[in-house]
């Protein structure tokens, strides 16, 4: 038998089990004993269906993926002439893809909730730590996409220039380093005035880099901070050319704020007018102001807690908080120290809620300013 006959009969073996109440008699007559289609998981396919186009339409495969249709083209054509001729390889790809997103559906409904043993509390890093480093896993939905084009492998980092302390020193460094970074420098931008983050509106700008040249993520995220390093490395290098008669170039922070006009931290009148607050009444106005201030002040307390929280994690389980947990960390504690863990995450979390600040009267809690 053909390979592509094998394929038909394995992927229709999973189908009928799927739909066991119509085809009871494959429970006594096995074909197979392939491990992922004699297991109660292939109930998870009937479950999560994916629609993908096909001949103009959209299509629901018990699969969870394309190329289910072309197998039973070739159970109806097989006393055809060309019927002892393999499928073609376009074919292979599609059920190739779709056994894996069929496994990876299962692996997310039965396998990823008994991972919860090993969850840990999130512990945030100083606020000295003011390289951010962000990667992409799409976890395998690709759509349709080969492992080579996938973006897993890129990395950028995003770094504010004030906190640098090679570059906050020298203001000649400065601005070399803008220069030399080119359109990867944003000059600062106007943020909401409810928006605390320390990471947005730096007042030297930021710089942002990425790459995706190299086959592996580790490889990128080093090519990045290689890169920095030499951006740093030229920028103090002052007596070779100090530049400092060429100015800065604003055009690409410009274009990202008509990209971006929706940001809470690029909210400017120029860009996003808002309603007048002179048309509104003396009551109205009055009520908005008491709102606003209430509002700043909560922000402003959750920011105070956040902080005071985030430092006592990092003193009690003696780790800065910086890049990946160690595997052990928390698996040796005792458990007096997790307990007290675990009621800093719970004050935390109660924190975290907007509507429960806000009704601290009603609840006996108030926001103090210790």
């Amino acid at each position: 038998m053909s390979q592509g006959a094998n394929e038909f009969k394995i992927i229709s073996t999973v189908i009928d089990l799927d739909n066991d109440h119509h085809h009871h008699h494959h429970h006594h007559n096995p074909i197979f004993t392939r491990s992922f289609s004699w297991t109660s998981n292939v109930l998870a396919g009937g479950k999560n269906k994916i629609k993908v186009s096909g001949k103009g339409r959209l299509k629901d495969h018990p699969l969870g993926g394309p190329g289910m249709e072309e197998a039973f083209d070739i159970e109806r054509d097989l006393s055809k002439p060309f019927a002892m001729q393999d499928v073609p390889g376009v074919t292979h790809l599609r059920w190739a893809e779709a056994r894996k997103r069929l496994n990876a559906l299962r692996k997310i409904k039965y396998q990823i909730p008994s991972l919860s043993k090993y969850q840990q509390p999130y512990v945030p890093p100083p606020p000295d730590a003011h390289v951010i480093v962000k990667v992409h896993d799409d976890m395998g939905f690709h759509r349709g996409k080969l492992d080579s084009q996938r973006p897993n492998r890129k990395a950028s980092i995003q770094v504010n220039l004030s906190k640098i302390p090679q570059l906050a020193q020298s203001p000649a460094a400065m601005h070399k380093f803008k220069l030399l970074s080119d359109r990867r420098w944003f000059a600062p931008e106007p943020k909401s005035e409810f928006d605390l983050n320390d990471h947005h509106s730096d007042p030297a700008g930021m710089v942002k880099i990425s790459c995706d040249d190299y086959s592996s993520r580790s490889m990128n995220e080093r090519w990045c901070s290689d890169a920095l390093d030499r951006l740093i490395y030229e920028a103090t290098r002052l007596d070779s050319d100090p530049m400092s008669d060429i100015p800065l170039n604003e055009k690409p922070t410009i274009q990202r704020r008509h990209r971006k006009k929706c940001r809470p931290w690029a909210a400017s009148p120029e860009y996003s007018p808002k309603f007048p607050k002179e048309w509104l009444s003396d009551n109205a106005q009055a009520q908005l102001q008491a709102s606003q201030e209430a509002k700043k002040k909560v922000l402003l307390y959750q920011k105070k807690e956040f902080s005071r929280i985030a430092q006592e994690l990092r003193d009690l389980i003696k780790w800065d908080g910086i890049g990946l947990a160690p595997i052990d960390l928390f698996s040796r504690m005792n458990d007096k120290l997790k307990i007290q863990v675990n009621e800093l995450v719970q004050e935390r979390r109660r924190i975290s809620d907007l509507g429960v600040i806000l009704e601290r009267p009603s609840k006996n809690v108030h926001v103090s300013d210790r």
